[in-house]
């Protein structure tokens, strides 16, 4: 928190003049939930005085050096403390991830998606003109989760109930839930 304080965009990206990069991931949203530019959906790094991101990249892109986006998708510890339904669930009932630190995981079929991540991704895209962007955790192959927002989908889906069988059966058909 208090390193960030003391940003300085020039002095930053002067490192990656000096190493000769041409491309590099700066942070737009961390596994702790925090932004790094000024965001009207999320919640910015309480330690920033500034726009983190938007000073960096115009910087980067004043050497000549692309930035590719960096947005934690998989893990957003503050969006499930303050919603506590957005957690992926395991088949025992229990939350997914380590409670208490950075690996808080949020279910892509809950509201998260909708209500944050979307939101957040447009913000970005109209207010920057980045590179590229890299969506960080998508864990689509293992998402394996069992909170109410996963069951209804697949049962208006599927027509069927989720259950533990089922990913033992047929892993196939519930890829995603």
């Amino acid at each position: 928190k208090d390193a960030i304080k003391r940003f300085d965009a020039e002095s930053f990206v002067r490192h990656f003049v000096d190493a000769k990069i041409n491309a590099v991931g700066i942070f737009t949203k961390c596994h702790f939930g925090n932004a790094f530019y000024p965001t009207e959906v999320g919640h910015m790094h309480s330690g920033l005085k500034s726009d983190f991101f938007g000073e960096v990249l115009e910087e980067c892109h004043r050497h000549g050096i692309k930035v590719i986006a960096y947005y934690s998708l998989g893990t957003d510890a503050r969006a499930v403390r303050q919603n506590p339904d957005w957690y992926q669930i395991d088949e025992h009932g229990k939350v997914r991830g380590a409670a208490g630190t950075v690996w808080e995981l949020p279910c892509i079929n809950s509201p998260y998606r909708e209500e944050l991540v979307i939101p957040q991704i447009r913000e970005l895209t109209e207010k920057y003109d980045m590179d590229a962007y890299l969506f960080d955790i998508p864990y689509l192959n293992e998402h394996r989760c069992f909170c109410p927002y996963c069951k209804k989908k697949f049962k208006e889906e599927y027509g069927r109930e989720l259950t533990v069988e089922l990913y033992k059966a047929d892993p196939e058909l519930v890829r995603g839930f």
